[in-house]
């Protein structure tokens, strides 16, 4: 009993009166890579993929960025870039991921900190699903060419000391695997339309996109890009 009343004392505690969390929660993925959810107290959240790559160095990945709410037990994530949804219910003195990427499926956050550092929204705050699907279709418009797809790896390239980039393998039989360095992100099921490659995500029922080049793909719309990354198609090299 004295276990539960702790427990509900530290869930109104980190709720405001206003119904908002506030903190930072986190939870291990492997050795030296944890994955940050930050909540601001006025609605908004991100979640960083964070690798420390020495002791006083570390590199990060904002994966979505949004607005959430709290309903009863349940935490709403609505990702403002590229508009889906994850869910998180507060059991005990933590979050539990319940909807998500696959690879955050039913993992635990714990709460780290209060501190919350508004750096990364204020980046990302003039960044919106309307001016990507703008530049989505303005390739489209520019880039006709038809490009072959090849059944491989392909990856973006990697800067100074930064470890996180991505590498994305397509399969013949329709099937994709997403990675940040060697953390799988997304999985699922690919198709063409045109100039564009269409990633449909099977575990947050989602689509996302790449354009089409010349032995590249081009991000419009991948989980934690803003910058539209180039992925390269890799050279195989024969034994």
């Amino acid at each position: 009993m004295k276990k539960i009343f702790l427990s509900l004392l530290l869930f109104f505690i980190l709720i405001s009166v206003d119904g908002q969390l506030s903190g930072v929660y986190v939870a291990n993925f492997r050795d030296k890579i944890e994955y940050y959810v930050t909540f601001s107290n006025d609605g908004q959240y991100y979640m960083d993929l964070l690798e420390y790559l020495t002791i006083d160095i570390l590199d990060n990945r904002t994966i979505s960025i949004g607005h959430y709410s709290v309903v009863n037990n349940e935490v709403i994530l609505r990702d403002k870039i590229h508009n889906f949804q994850m869910k998180l219910v507060i059991a005990n003195d933590t979050l539990k991921m319940e909807k998500s990427f696959c690879f955050m499926k039913d993992k635990t956050f714990k709460y780290k900190s209060s501190y919350v550092d508004m750096n990364t929204l204020n980046w990302l705050k003039n960044f919106d699903s309307v001016s990507i699907e703008k530049d989505r279709a303005d390739y489209k418009i520019l880039n006709q060419k038809m490009f072959p797809i090849a059944y491989q790896d392909y990856q973006s390239k990697k800067y100074g000391l930064r470890s996180f980039r991505y590498r994305l393998t397509i399969n013949k039989d329709s099937t994709y695997s997403l990675y940040v360095e060697n953390l799988l992100i997304s999985d699922g099921h690919w198709n063409r339309n045109g100039v564009e490659l269409i990633l449909y995500d099977t575990c947050l029922k989602q689509r996302f996109y790449l354009m089409i080049g010349d032995r590249v793909l081009i991000s419009k719309l991948l989980p934690g890009d803003y910058e539209s990354t180039i992925l390269q198609r890799q050279t195989i090299h024969n034994h």
